[in-house]
């Protein structure tokens, strides 16, 4: 039972951060901030303005995942940002092998790691 409950922290969690990253992004390119969905984003300004919100909602989502953890609340906390780096290296090897550029600017959501 605690499994189950351990899992559905980090998933909790890691949904906040995705919720809330694309309707930041949604927000963002509706105001004009960010380019059309599809173009590249090479502004440094724009990347480091992206990074820095989803940093913040990095954390809040690793902060519910401790708090729904029925315990070891900063394993679930590490756990719940884990994927983001797992996942932008995945896309990187396979964009990589395919011969593929991948565009700049933000691609996945939460991509803030969080040790």
């Amino acid at each position: 039972m605690t499994g189950m409950r351990s899992t559905a922290a980090v998933v909790v969690g890691f949904m906040v951060v995705v919720a809330l990253s694309l309707g930041t992004d949604q927000v963002l390119h509706s105001l004009g901030v960010y380019p059309p969905w599809g173009q590249p984003m090479y502004a440094t300004g724009l990347n480091l303005l992206a990074l820095s919100y989803r940093i913040i909602y990095a954390i809040i989502g690793s902060y519910i995942a401790a708090r729904l953890a029925p315990r070891n609340p900063m394993r679930h906390a590490r756990s719940c940002s884990r994927p983001c780096p797992a996942r932008g290296w995945a896309a990187h090897s396979t964009a990589r092998g395919s011969g593929r550029r991948l565009p700049a600017g933000p691609s996945a959501p939460g991509c803030a790691y969080i040790a």
